[in-house]
């Protein structure tokens, strides 16, 4: 069992102790400002309770940077699509390759006279 207060003074038999429920290391109840009277059910220690807030904002950030990158997608996807008059869909850059071939098919066939 580690003694983590910031104390420094070690076990103290009879003073009430806290034990951190994450790290498990035991801190005086009065050096905390915990009542022994009033212990709370969950207690987690100051450095805990840092990584504990780090964890969740890696988390948050995580998951805001995923939607951040899936709208970013949708929206290139959607920019990539046009609707054709006929309802088919196709992308741009085929549309635009396609447009230009038939135009210089029909610039190098030769006219007919009728």
């Amino acid at each position: 069992e580690t003694v983590g207060c910031p104390c420094g003074r070690g076990v103290i038999r009879s003073q009430f102790m806290l034990d951190c429920d994450r790290c498990h290391r035991w801190f005086h109840g009065m050096c905390m400002g915990v009542n022994e009277d009033d212990p709370p059910k969950e207690w987690f220690c100051e450095d805990c309770q840092i990584t504990k807030q780090v964890v969740h904002q890696k988390q948050v950030l995580t998951r805001r940077r995923e939607l951040v990158q899936r709208q970013q997608a949708e929206l290139a996807l959607e920019a990539e699509i046009v609707t054709t008059a006929g309802g088919r869909r196709k992308s741009k850059a085929a549309g635009s390759a396609g447009a230009s071939a038939t135009k210089k098919a029909r610039k190098s066939q030769p006219r007919q006279r009728s």
